[in-house]
Formats: C-alpha cells, structure tokens, sequence
C-alpha cells in the first residue's frame, strides 16, 4: 500500500520521531513495537483492527499522529477508519444451523459449551464489499460445505433441518432448508 512507502520514507530515525510525538524514555519501547507493527501490516484497517495500546495513545490516535506527522491527508485517514468501522459492524455474523434438537436427559452447561457448533461463524473481511450476489455465493457455499463435512449431522444435537443467514451490509436473508 501507497500509505505505508510514505510512512516508511518519511520515517529515518524511529526513536526521534517517536519523541516528536510525544513519546518519553519510559514508554519508547512499546511505541517502538507498535510502530513497527505498523510499518509491517499488508494494510492499516488489519492493523487499527489489532490491540496495540501502549498506554499513551488508542490505534486511532496513534495513527493520526503519524498521518499528520508524515503530512498524510486527514481525508485519508477519515475514509480508512470509516472503512474500518463497517468491517467492525459485520463482526458477528453468523450462520445459524437448526436442528429439531429438544433436550432430555443432556446436562445444561454441556449443552452451553458446545452450542458454537450451532453456528458457523464468518469474517468479516471474507463478506465485505461483495455485492449481493456474490455474497449470497458465499454463503450457500459455507452452508453446502459445512453440510457435506458434517453429514449433515451435529452433535448431541442432531439432524441438521435447516441454516439461517441474515447480512448485514446487504438487504439479504437465507434460509436453506435440508430434506
């Protein structure tokens, strides 16, 4: 990426640039750390997306610092954060799997710990930016493969009736049902 030449180019000595932002003898080390982290990540939204606190300033802070002290644009950095804002909304999306599950003798906690195989979990990155269709793609072919290698079995919980999917960057809604 552009960002991380001008960053790199701009950056000579780290230590001194690191104190013209400041940064003090005591906490130089991790500032040190974390910036390198920066320096080497393919892209910023992975790297704003990381826990790097190093008790001065949050990624963002950190990261505008830099921006305004490598004469980056702020716009640049608006549009990345913006980006990586939508990417933090889709954290949480699941497939559901469904099954005619209903509990007998199973203890509670055991059925608590094991109920993440009831759902198929995606990342975000994986369904960001696709279009509509691409997406719906991407799903049926999540649920088509989680399907086929589990048999279409879960454990304890049984035959697998149907997978549920609700987007939430797209107006889309599956439900596949299993004969």
């Amino acid at each position: 990426m552009e960002i991380f030449k001008i960053i790199k180019e701009k950056i000579k000595d780290k230590e001194s640039f690191l104190k013209s932002i400041n940064y003090n003898s005591v906490n130089i080390k991790l500032a040190l750390k974390r910036l390198n982290d920066l320096i080497e990540q393919e892209d910023v939204i992975s790297w704003l997306n990381k826990s790097n606190y190093d008790f001065k300033y949050s990624n963002e802070d950190f990261l505008r610092l830099v921006f305004k002290e490598c004469d980056i644009p702020e716009s640049v950095l608006l549009d990345l954060l913006k980006e990586t804002r939508k990417i933090k909304k889709l954290e949480n999306t699941n497939i559901i799997i469904s099954t005619k599950f209903k509990r007998t003798t199973e203890p509670i906690m055991v059925l608590a710990a094991i109920s993440h195989i009831r759902k198929i979990k995606i990342n975000p990155s994986d369904i960001y930016g696709k279009t509509l269709e691409e997406e719906y793609d991407y799903i049926i072919s999540l649920m088509e493969e989680h399907l086929k290698t589990n048999n279409g079995y879960l454990k304890i919980f049984g035959k697998i009736n149907s997978y549920f999917y609700e987007s939430k960057q797209n107006h889309l809604k599956i439900i596949k049902y299993i004969k």
